[in-house]
């Protein structure tokens, strides 16, 4: 996928998901397990969607693994996003996927 279409996936699929929730999620984890990559994302200046779109598309289009995405797929349960997002892409040559997902259960804040 070329950086624009990478974009229209965020601007509909990744945007959907997000606004899914009653409250968006603090922390988002982008994870790939095989490969040991792991990101979290946390918007320390309530800048939103908008912000997160942008430092994702960074992500994806110039740090995560051989830069070349594949799919973006988001989970559906009657026509709504749910859960996860998937991100199939090359790495080392070999396609991969890394899931993208609510972390907030994740992060012990004391």
């Amino acid at each position: 996928m070329d950086k624009s279409t990478i974009k229209a996936r965020l601007k509909k699929q990744v945007s959907d998901w997000y606004h899914s929730y009653a409250t968006p999620p603090k922390y988002i984890m982008l994870l790939c397990a095989e490969q040991n990559y792991y990101t979290v994302f946390h918007d320390v200046n309530n800048r939103g969607y908008t912000a997160f779109a942008l430092e994702l598309l960074d992500i994806l289009t110039n740090w995560y693994g051989d830069n070349d995405i594949r799919a973006i797929e988001t989970h559906m349960i009657d026509d709504k996003p749910v859960g996860s997002i998937e991100i199939w892409g090359m790495w080392k040559g070999s396609p991969s996927v890394a899931y993208l997902f609510p972390y907030d259960e994740g992060v012990v804040e004391y």
